[in-house]
């Protein structure tokens, strides 16, 4: 479009390969002193905020979707103020979730077998916050939580898993593994002798990848994700264009969520008139509330620098992002929640009896 206040965009990749801290930390040395660069965006970071500090002392604008409080925390608690997480944290998925199921249950929508649920987590930071929240939440309304089962992903055979669903069949299934084959491949040995279980996966059916592997052993799967492209004109009309430019389909979370970032940069550093006056474009980003193809950008504080959720924070859609549910019918990924961008209703199951 012309760069920003005159100015030529170039993009420079910094690879952190394995994910390992050094490489982090690594890359952020490079890019703040080797390339200067006027921002960074990145889909993931250190859970311990290892490279953190590197992108303070610059004052660069730092953009990611890593979804992890712990993060947001370090970036509150060190008065950083130019680290931004675009999306909600991992936190509101568990709490998120159980006043949608109390819905379905109210009007009718779903009958559990029984108030029980069965956790499954992988043994990772941001899995074993959502699981612990999804806990918490649920036995707070008089469920309880009679198998809670931790792996080590990846991970591919659940048969010690379903043996014990099977022989204590659960009203809900609560997965907070969060990669696609992983998913797929339970959903899979799930569906050869499946229980009367709500089956909810977190995450990883918004990528691809998870129907292509899970075929209908994947229909009937509720998931959700606090960052995704918006069923609405503007966020098809972003899918067609990156089908066209790409030749592939883009991921419902990340490629939205990216592409809004660099905008929402991009407008504050325009305004700024110089994307290298670090203080005034950040200056500019805590005042911003930018509508995008992943919903409305508008951090939770000048200090609390995640995006607000909606409606699990804040009850207005265009002062947060909404966390997104979907169920899989018939092949489609189906947005069942919230209003208004759910163009849907929640169905049983094909499994259910």
């Amino acid at each position: 479009l012309g760069g920003i206040a005159g100015r030529k965009l170039e993009l420079v990749v910094g690879d952190v390969s394995d994910l390992s801290p050094e490489n982090y930390v690594q890359v952020a040395q490079r890019l703040v002193n080797q390339d200067k660069v006027a921002a960074v965006f990145s889909g993931y970071t250190t859970n311990d905020s290892s490279e953190y500090s590197i992108y303070a002392d610059a004052g660069v604008p730092v953009f990611h979707l890593n979804t992890l409080q712990a993060n947001v925390d370090f970036v509150t608690k060190n008065k950083i103020s130019n680290i931004y997480q675009g999306c909600p944290s991992e936190i509101w998925y568990g709490k998120g979730f159980v006043p949608l199921m109390q819905a379905w249950i109210a009007d009718g929508s779903w009958t559990p077998s029984s108030k029980t649920a069965a956790i499954i987590t992988s043994n990772d930071p941001y899995s074993i916050s959502i699981a612990q929240a999804f806990k918490s939440s649920v036995e707070g309304i008089g469920w309880t939580v009679p198998i809670y089962e931790e792996v080590t992903a990846p991970y591919a055979d659940w048969g010690p898993q379903l043996s014990k669903i099977r022989a204590n069949p659960p009203g809900l299934i609560y997965m907070t593994d969060y990669i696609p084959g992983d998913l797929a491949s339970f959903a899979k040995q799930f569906s050869t002798a499946p229980t009367q279980s709500l089956l909810y996966q977190q995450y990883g059916p918004s990528i691809p990848e998870y129907l292509q592997l899970a075929g209908e052993a994947g229909y009937g799967v509720v998931w959700s994700t606090t960052v995704g492209t918006l069923p609405d004109k503007i966020g098809a009309e972003f899918l067609a264009a990156y089908k066209a430019k790409y030749n592939s389909e883009a991921g419902l979370s990340q490629a939205g969520g990216q592409y809004d970032m660099v905008h929402l940069w991009a407008q504050c550093a325009a305004m700024a008139g110089d994307p290298m006056d670090f203080t005034l474009v950040n200056k500019l980003l805590k005042g911003v509330i930018y509508r995008g193809v992943s919903g409305a950008t508008k951090w939770i504080s000048d200090t609390e620098l995640a995006v607000a959720p909606y409606p699990d924070l804040v009850n207005d859609p265009s002062l947060g992002m909404p966390h997104l549910t979907y169920q899989i019918q018939g092949g489609k990924q189906v947005p069942v929640f919230p209003a208004p961008y759910a163009s849907g209703k929640f169905q049983p199951p094909p499994w259910f009896k």
